[in-house]
Order: C-alpha cells, then sequence, then structure tokens
C-alpha cells in the first residue's frame, strides 16, 4: 500500500495509472480519504451521473437527503442523463439536472461545470448511480 500527502504535491490534478504485473493480476480495492480537523469551513458538493437506474437512485438519494439535512456543507447534483428520473423524485434538496446521454464522462463534466459556475467550493465528489451505503460516521 502506498501512501502520500496531497497538500505537499505542487500540481492542481492528480491522476494515478495502474499497469498490470501479469495476465492474473487484478486491482481488488482503492481508496481516497481526506482527514479533516474542521468541516464547517469545508463546501462539499457530489455530482452524480445516472442513466435509468431508478432503483438504486431512490435510495441513494433517501440516504443523501438525510446526509444533506445533518450537514450543511454538503450539496447535492443529478445528472440524469437518461432523463426518467423526474418521474420519481420530488426532492427540494437535490437538484436533478435532466440532460442527453453524454455517458459518464459527458454527465461529471456537467456537474463539475454546474458547480464550478456556484463557485465557493473545496472539494466535488464524481458518483455513478451506485447503492450508497453511509456507514462512516463523519463529525459535524
Amino acid at each position: 500500500m502506498r501512501h502520500f500527502c496531497l497538500n505537499k504535491l505542487n500540481g492542481d490534478i492528480l491522476g494515478l495509472v495502474l499497469y498490470k504485473q501479469d495476465s492474473a493480476s487484478r486491482f481488488l480495492e482503492g481508496t481516497y480519504y481526506e482527514d479533516f480537523s474542521c468541516w464547517q469551513n469545508q463546501r462539499l458538493r457530489a455530482a452524480i451521473c445516472t442513466y435509468r437506474r431508478e432503483k438504486y437512485m431512490m435510495r441513494t438519494m433517501y440516504v443523501l437527503e438525510n446526509l444533506i439535512d445533518k450537514y450543511s456543507w454538503m450539496d447535492v447534483l443529478i445528472i440524469d442523463n437518461g432523463s426518467t428520473l423526474h418521474k420519481y423524485t420530488k426532492s427540494r434538496k437535490i437538484r436533478v439536472i435532466q440532460d442527453r446521454n453524454y455517458g459518464g464522462s459527458g454527465g461529471f463534466t456537467r456537474g463539475m461545470l454546474e458547480y464550478m459556475q456556484q463557485g465557493k467550493i473545496n472539494y466535488i465528489l464524481l458518483m455513478d448511480d451506485i447503492i450508497l451505503e453511509p456507514l462512516i460516521v463523519v463529525g459535524s
């Protein structure tokens, strides 16, 4: 396992490339985390890209709405590439943008552009249409 401090890096973008050592090699797990001493001064924005995965998104939206209630520094935007999610949700806390299907990279780009236009952000978390399991307790 390799560890390094991001605040000691000079660049603005960090990318990782993995190479197989042989044909049997597999990447099983990876983690990125930040240790914040004070979340009150941070602004976390989550951009979720989805395409016709209403079953997953409804549960994820429920979990995220509860987190938004608890943590004022959090904001969530869903890029709906299938333009179908609006039929299932009336969330007032999560903004859903209907978009053409430009794929994951197009959805993530749209989410980042939306947040960058707002300004005053510290982090943008890019997520796929997954079932979110909030097992980590974040300090308030």
